[in-house]
Protein backbone atom coordinates (compact mmCIF):
# COMPACT_ATOMS: atom_id res chain seq x y z
CA UNK A 1 0.00 0.00 0.00
CA UNK A 2 0.82 3.39 -0.60
CA UNK A 3 0.58 6.61 0.82
CA UNK A 4 0.11 10.22 -0.05
CA UNK A 5 0.45 12.52 3.17
CA UNK A 6 -0.34 15.54 2.75
CA UNK A 7 -1.18 19.46 4.04
CA UNK A 8 -2.07 22.83 3.06
CA UNK A 9 1.03 23.72 4.99
CA UNK A 10 4.80 23.85 3.12
CA UNK A 11 6.13 23.62 6.74
CA UNK A 12 4.11 20.38 8.15
CA UNK A 13 5.05 18.61 4.72
CA UNK A 14 8.67 19.49 4.77
CA UNK A 15 8.54 18.51 8.97
CA UNK A 16 6.76 15.15 7.54
CA UNK A 17 9.29 14.53 4.78
CA UNK A 18 11.68 15.16 7.47
CA UNK A 19 10.46 12.85 10.32
CA UNK A 20 9.89 9.95 7.80
CA UNK A 21 12.69 10.22 5.82
CA UNK A 22 13.38 6.36 4.59
CA UNK A 23 10.02 5.32 5.08
CA UNK A 24 9.25 3.68 1.74
CA UNK A 25 5.98 4.13 0.05
CA UNK A 26 5.11 7.65 0.72
CA UNK A 27 4.93 10.52 -0.76
CA UNK A 28 4.46 14.13 -0.37
CA UNK A 29 2.15 17.11 -1.58
CA UNK A 30 1.03 20.33 -0.75
CA UNK A 31 -2.20 21.87 -0.73
CA UNK A 32 -6.31 21.23 -0.44
CA UNK A 33 -7.69 17.93 -0.85
CA UNK A 34 -8.79 18.45 -4.42
CA UNK A 35 -5.10 19.89 -5.36
CA UNK A 36 -3.84 16.57 -3.78
CA UNK A 37 -5.67 13.68 -4.30
CA UNK A 38 -5.05 12.68 -7.71
CA UNK A 39 -4.23 9.06 -8.03
CA UNK A 40 -5.27 8.33 -4.60
CA UNK A 41 -7.67 5.47 -4.11
CA UNK A 42 -9.50 6.74 -0.91
CA UNK A 43 -8.93 9.48 1.91
CA UNK A 44 -8.55 9.32 5.75
CA UNK A 45 -10.94 12.01 6.77
CA UNK A 46 -11.74 12.87 10.37
CA UNK A 47 -15.37 11.60 11.52
CA UNK A 48 -17.30 14.44 11.55
CA UNK A 49 -16.22 16.08 8.78
CA UNK A 50 -16.85 12.66 6.75
CA UNK A 51 -20.44 11.74 8.60
CA UNK A 52 -21.21 15.39 7.58
CA UNK A 53 -20.11 15.33 3.61
CA UNK A 54 -20.53 11.81 2.67
CA UNK A 55 -23.44 10.26 5.36
CA UNK A 56 -23.72 7.38 7.30
CA UNK A 57 -24.04 7.18 11.08
CA UNK A 58 -20.86 7.47 13.29
CA UNK A 59 -20.11 5.05 15.64
CA UNK A 60 -17.84 5.29 18.66
CA UNK A 61 -14.47 3.11 18.13
CA UNK A 62 -15.57 2.13 14.45
CA UNK A 63 -13.71 3.25 11.26
CA UNK A 64 -16.01 3.19 8.80
CA UNK A 65 -15.94 3.18 4.63
CA UNK A 66 -17.99 5.88 3.07
CA UNK A 67 -18.34 6.58 -0.65
CA UNK A 68 -18.69 9.83 -1.76
CA UNK A 69 -21.11 11.11 -4.62
CA UNK A 70 -19.24 14.08 -5.08
CA UNK A 71 -17.43 14.46 -8.56
CA UNK A 72 -13.73 16.33 -8.16
CA UNK A 73 -13.34 16.86 -4.36
CA UNK A 74 -12.15 13.91 -3.05
CA UNK A 75 -11.86 9.81 -4.15
CA UNK A 76 -14.75 8.16 -4.07
CA UNK A 77 -13.83 5.88 -0.98
CA UNK A 78 -13.73 7.94 2.47
CA UNK A 79 -11.97 6.48 5.26
CA UNK A 80 -13.68 7.61 8.52
CA UNK A 81 -12.07 7.64 11.59
CA UNK A 82 -13.35 6.24 14.62
CA UNK A 83 -15.18 8.75 17.42
CA UNK A 84 -14.09 8.82 20.71
CA UNK A 85 -16.26 7.59 22.90
CA UNK A 86 -19.72 9.29 23.53
CA UNK A 87 -19.23 11.37 19.96
CA UNK A 88 -15.97 12.98 21.54
CA UNK A 89 -13.14 13.37 19.32
CA UNK A 90 -11.28 10.84 21.30
CA UNK A 91 -7.92 12.41 21.82
CA UNK A 92 -6.81 13.60 25.08
CA UNK A 93 -3.94 17.23 25.35
CA UNK A 94 -1.23 15.10 26.45
CA UNK A 95 1.58 14.04 23.62
CA UNK A 96 1.13 10.13 24.55
CA UNK A 97 -2.61 10.75 23.27
CA UNK A 98 -2.25 12.52 20.74
CA UNK A 99 -0.19 10.26 19.47
CA UNK A 100 -1.53 7.42 20.11
CA UNK A 101 -4.59 9.25 18.38
CA UNK A 102 -3.30 9.61 15.20
CA UNK A 103 -1.78 5.93 14.99
CA UNK A 104 -4.87 4.31 16.07
CA UNK A 105 -7.27 7.03 13.71
CA UNK A 106 -5.20 5.71 10.20
CA UNK A 107 -4.86 2.21 11.65
CA UNK A 108 -8.25 1.46 12.04
CA UNK A 109 -9.26 3.23 9.37
CA UNK A 110 -6.60 1.48 7.15
CA UNK A 111 -7.73 -1.86 8.71
CA UNK A 112 -11.80 -1.39 7.90
CA UNK A 113 -10.43 -0.30 4.22
CA UNK A 114 -8.60 -3.76 3.99
CA UNK A 115 -11.49 -5.77 5.37
CA UNK A 116 -13.88 -4.50 2.51
CA UNK A 117 -11.38 -4.29 -0.14
CA UNK A 118 -8.36 -7.16 0.43
CA UNK A 119 -7.73 -7.30 -3.01
CA UNK A 120 -5.97 -3.65 -3.00
CA UNK A 121 -3.59 -4.40 -0.29
CA UNK A 122 -0.29 -4.12 -2.61
CA UNK A 123 -1.97 -1.53 -5.25
CA UNK A 124 -3.20 1.24 -3.33
CA UNK A 125 -3.07 3.99 -2.91
CA UNK A 126 -4.34 6.59 0.50
CA UNK A 127 -4.63 9.96 1.06
CA UNK A 128 -3.91 11.39 4.99
CA UNK A 129 -4.09 14.90 4.24
CA UNK A 130 -3.06 16.21 7.82
CA UNK A 131 -5.79 18.65 8.51
CA UNK A 132 -8.73 16.91 6.56
CA UNK A 133 -7.89 13.53 8.78
CA UNK A 134 -8.00 15.68 11.91
CA UNK A 135 -4.53 14.93 12.91
CA UNK A 136 -2.55 18.42 12.45
CA UNK A 137 -1.19 20.32 15.74
CA UNK A 138 0.54 23.24 16.12
CA UNK A 139 3.23 20.90 17.86
CA UNK A 140 3.61 18.43 14.94
CA UNK A 141 6.37 16.11 16.77
CA UNK A 142 3.21 13.52 18.82
CA UNK A 143 1.49 13.16 15.30
CA UNK A 144 4.33 12.47 13.69
CA UNK A 145 5.08 9.89 15.82
CA UNK A 146 1.96 7.98 15.31
CA UNK A 147 2.11 8.63 11.53
CA UNK A 148 5.86 6.83 11.96
CA UNK A 149 4.26 4.24 13.70
CA UNK A 150 1.39 3.68 11.92
CA UNK A 151 3.78 3.43 8.62
CA UNK A 152 5.81 0.80 9.85
CA UNK A 153 3.35 -1.60 10.44
CA UNK A 154 2.68 -4.28 8.33
CA UNK A 155 -0.64 -4.83 7.58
Amino acid sequence: MKYVIASTSKVDVDKCRAALVGIAGVEYRVGNVPDTWLGCDAAVVWWPLAHEQYGGIPKSGVAQVLFSSLEGDAPEVILATPPGPGGTSGVGPTDPEIEDYTFTSLDESIREYLRLFPGCRDKATILIHLEVAGINRRDMKAPLRGIERFLRVRR
